[in-house]
């Protein structure tokens, strides 16, 4: 009898300890699941993370660069115009947006009217392969360093309505330009032209202009066309694209002028 309540004791204690070792490895288990699961959610968050990143500096909109291409044609294709300027090849892509006009008189023109050895000027935007994005092109039938006169496309920095002047600033160099009663002043929307008077004209406003240079310091280029477009800067980024010898921003009232 003494042998088996020994005996009983016995089984009780095995199955005690039993138990107890079946807990600690269930534990254990379950603390290594949660632990991993734990890092498989991290992991994933790290790589959900990196995607967002990733996919938001794939779709960065990098700022384009408003430039001006002057030069004869040498090849014209029904997407690409290309230019040879004075000291490059440029290529500018054309568009159902491009628009064309054929100087002086800002005659509205279609781009079968181009032909190979016009001067033009192609204005629009840089974009990340270098090609000019282009909104306009302006034709002429003899390059301005062949009659005398050039061309230049900028930003105005003054108006002074009552000595009839301007000045904008082109690749960071200030054009002074008089004008006369037979210089053509306009403003083109599209493929509308519509004429302007000095006072019409904006600081910060985006023009080509048409002019015949000088040969001292002392006089001033008389503008032969000035054709504006509705693309306007602000006041402070005018100032910052001036070059240092420009002249203040300022606008002679219309007032001063009668």
């Amino acid at each position: 009898m003494r042998m088996i309540k020994k005996i009983s004791n016995s089984l009780v204690i095995i199955t005690c300890l039993t138990i107890l070792s079946i807990q600690a490895v269930l534990a254990v288990s379950e603390a290594t699941d949660s632990a991993q699961a734990e890092n498989a959610d991290l992991t994933q968050s790290i790589k959900d993370r990196i995607k967002k990143i990733a996919t938001q500096s794939s779709t960065l909109i990098v700022p384009k660069r408003k430039i001006a291409f002057l030069g004869s044609v040498e090849k014209i294709t029904h997407e690409t115009l290309t230019l040879k300027t004075s000291d490059d090849i440029k290529l500018a892509s054309l568009s159902a947006q491009t628009t064309f006009s054929r100087l002086p008189g800002n005659n509205a023109v279609k781009q079968n009217d181009i032909s190979i050895g016009d001067y033009a000027v192609a204005m629009g935007f840089i974009n990340g392969s270098q090609v000019l994005e282009t909104k306009r092109i302006l034709l002429f039938a003899d390059d301005p360093a062949l009659t005398k006169k050039t061309s230049s496309a900028g930003i105005i920095t003054l108006i002074d309505v009552k000595q009839a002047e301007i000045e904008f600033v082109s690749d960071g160099t200030t054009i002074k330009l008089a004008l006369t009663k037979n210089t053509d002043l306009a403003i083109q929307s599209g493929v509308e032209k519509t004429p302007l008077e000095l006072d019409q004209l904006k600081i910060g406003q985006y023009i080509a202009a048409i002019y015949i240079p000088t040969t001292d310091e002392y006089s001033i280029p008389k503008a032969l066309t000035i054709l504006a477009t509705s693309i306007i800067k602000p006041i402070e980024e005018v100032a910052l694209t001036s070059s240092p010898s420009a002249s203040p921003v300022t606008t002679t009232p219309p007032e001063l002028s009668r």
